[in-house]
């Protein structure tokens, strides 16, 4: 497969700062190339160029940190969603502030593609969250999410102001937001 350094997750562009007007650091090779050499790279990487996700968590930790999309990190996330937060109206505007201010959140995120930001909140949040959903904490699971979300909402200036009519938190926490329908 051709491919391209400066478009592969394992290339960082600004990590020594004599060369990172024109050369990279491959951080599976341990050595300099120029963004644009081509080659036959097997540990090729390609950074994500599409749509946005909805889902700053996913776009943290599988977007731009390259990891699966079923780590047990997110899939304890996913399943406290499912099984708690979406199970109980009092964690209602959790579920709303992910769902009105993450899409946001995300698209900042994939712009700047800060992978040294990005592995910083999954160290210092996400696997800390994912621990305390384990463990049965949930109080402090949701501590932490909530710090981290207000610190990422006050980083990018993607406050809450949207006025929702019948959000439906039964299926939030995914980015979007849902309404009951009426009957």
């Amino acid at each position: 497969m051709q491919s391209e350094c400066g478009k592969c997750t394992n290339f960082d562009e600004n990590d020594h700062p004599l060369f990172s007007n024109y050369k990279g650091y491959c951080e599976v090779y341990k050595t300099y190339y120029d963004p644009h050499e081509k080659g036959d790279c097997r540990n090729f990487n390609p950074k994500f160029h599409g749509s946005s996700s909805d889902c700053y968590i996913t776009t943290i930790v599988h977007k731009i940190l390259g990891k699966e999309d079923n780590t047990e990190v997110l899939e304890n996330l996913r399943a406290f969603r499912n099984d708690v937060l979406q199970k109980n109206e009092k964690y209602s505007y959790i579920l709303r502030e992910y769902d009105v201010i993450g899409p946001r959140i995300a698209k900042c995120l994939e712009e700047d593609n800060d992978k040294k930001l990005c592995k910083y909140l999954y160290d210092k949040y996400l696997v800390k969250v994912s621990e305390d959903i384990k463990s049965k904490n949930y109080l402090r699971a949701i501590t932490k999410y909530e710090m981290l979300t207000s610190s990422l909402a006050l980083y990018y200036n993607a406050n809450q102001n949207d006025k929702i009519d019948d959000y439906d938190y039964t299926k939030g926490g995914h980015g979007k937001v849902y309404t009951k329908a009426h009957i």
